[in-house]
């Protein structure tokens, strides 16, 4: 297998993966965090701009959900293929 400074190509991947999921659920809470008010309630612009913001931040975080679940099973079945090893 290849490897990148000691790390095989399937580290890096999981690697990758887990830490843009990571960034990309922080960025949808620092985003969320800014349009609170002082209720705590989100405010937007129109309803049409809450629809689709809305709409596109539950994509984003499924994906990113995804990213990060797919990371984690990478970096697990790396290691214990190479605990077998």
């Amino acid at each position: 297998m290849n490897t990148i400074i000691g790390f095989s190509t399937v580290q890096v991947v999981g690697f990758v993966l887990l830490l843009t999921g990571l960034f990309v659920r922080l960025l949808i809470g620092k985003r969320r965090f800014d349009r609170r008010g002082v209720g705590g309630m989100q405010h937007f612009r129109s309803y049409w701009t809450a629809l689709i913001l809305t709409f596109i931040e539950w994509v984003a975080g499924i994906v990113s959900l995804m990213m990060i679940l797919s990371g984690l099973l990478l970096l697990l079945v790396e290691c214990y293929n190479h605990s077998k090893i």
